[in-house]
């Protein structure tokens, strides 16, 4: 490992120089490393806060199971980002084991990485409560549906006994009307015989009519000339 030169400043103790010899490059790729290593940090705290955000978005049991495969992916990722870490500190804790300050940095990134998985950890335990509460209240759901399926049943029982008994009543309506269709035809010919009564009646009031007529002139011509001849008669007599 190369040299590294140390400067002793007012208020900056211990301040590692980058461009003093072999050991400049060494310190500004560790500190690129160490960059690297905060904006991981700083992009897992984001996406951790998107995955709460996106937590409290989902209500189905299809949502849950992608949020779970995500969850699932996002530990993966974690694990081997934490791995590479691992193996970043364990690389610069083995050339630079030497340089107190160094060391207390990176220490301090462990323990904010630490903090960060301590709080990765306690918002997984809150979503994975969340999760339970939500499943739970889905069960109830699925419950209160499979009642009202039940009951949708047994209305369906009801209207196919009242399609049945409908079924009934058209069908003694039908012959109903087949019956007042056969009672209209027999009025029909009732009708006619009337019709044809009324004729004969009409015939027979000629037929009346006609012999009233005779008998005036049968009976009542005779009757007045018979009158006649007596006041002819007694006027006759009187006369005498």
């Amino acid at each position: 490992m190369g040299n590294l030169c140390i400067k002793r400043d007012r208020g900056k103790p211990n301040v590692i120089d980058r461009h003093c010899g072999t050991g400049g490059k060494t310190m500004e790729n560790f500190e690129k490393r160490f960059e690297r290593l905060e904006q991981d940090s700083h992009q897992m705290k984001i996406d951790l806060a998107l995955f709460s955000g996106r937590a409290t978005a989902f209500a189905t049991k299809t949502d849950l199971e992608i949020l779970r495969s995500e969850q699932t992916l996002f530990h993966v990722e974690m694990l081997q980002r934490f791995t590479s870490l691992e193996e970043n500190v364990e690389h610069v804790g083995s050339q630079f084991a030497g340089i107190e300050n160094r060391q207390y940095r990176i220490d301090s990134k462990l323990f904010e990485i630490n903090k960060v998985l301590g709080d990765v950890t306690n918002r997984l335990n809150s979503i994975d409560a969340t999760f339970s509460v939500v499943i739970a209240k889905l069960d109830d759901t699925d419950s209160r549906f499979d009642g009202t399926d039940k009951r949708l049943d047994g209305l369906d029982c009801r209207f196919d006994g009242v399609d049945k008994r409908l079924d009934g009543i058209d069908y003694r309506l039908d012959g109903i009307d087949k019956r007042l269709d056969g009672m209209d035809r027999r009025f029909d010919k009732v009708d006619q015989r009337f019709d044809k009564v009324d004729e004969r009646f009409d015939k027979l009031d000629a037929r009346f009519e006609s012999l009233n007529n005779r008998l005036i002139w049968t009976f009542m011509v005779p009757a007045i000339l018979a009158v006649f001849a007596w006041f002819i008669n007694t006027a006759v007599l009187n006369a005498a």
